[in-house]
């Protein structure tokens, strides 16, 4: 039960009036809610930062071929998803980047725009 409480109070930013007055199916509809909006936000936020790498891929990286990135060259997922519903490959399609070819990318970037990248796993050993 504390649990549902500390989701209703902070998650959902109800007092303890209220959640104590919720049925179980107001406190799920609610809940549902929640998890769709901050769905929607993640993707809103993959989506900005797949712009952003496209516009530096295009600055600092340009393609052999002199196409253009594009944001769906940074989203692969919505990508293929995009392929499955219409039917069809567009032709001479790459494979799926794999993470480790995304993350390469991305350090090459940041990189090459004079930043330098940290890992994780020391910052977090000397803290």
């Amino acid at each position: 039960m504390s649990d549902l409480w500390a989701t209703a109070r902070v998650d959902l930013g109800l007092t303890d009036a209220e959640f104590w007055r919720m049925t179980p199916r107001e406190f799920d509809w609610l809940c549902g809610r929640f998890i769709e909006r901050t769905e929607q936000g993640f993707d809103a936020d993959l989506t900005l930062m797949a712009v952003q790498t496209a516009h530096l891929a295009n600055m600092l990286a340009p393609r052999k071929d002199k196409r253009a990135w594009m944001t769906s060259d940074f989203l692969p997922e919505k990508r293929n998803r995009k392929r499955t519903q219409a039917g069809s490959h567009e032709p001479g399609s790459r494979p799926r980047q794999s993470p480790e070819h995304m993350k390469s990318l991305l350090m090459g970037l940041t990189h090459a725009l004079g930043g330098t990248v940290k890992d994780r796993r020391e910052e977090e050993a000397t803290d």
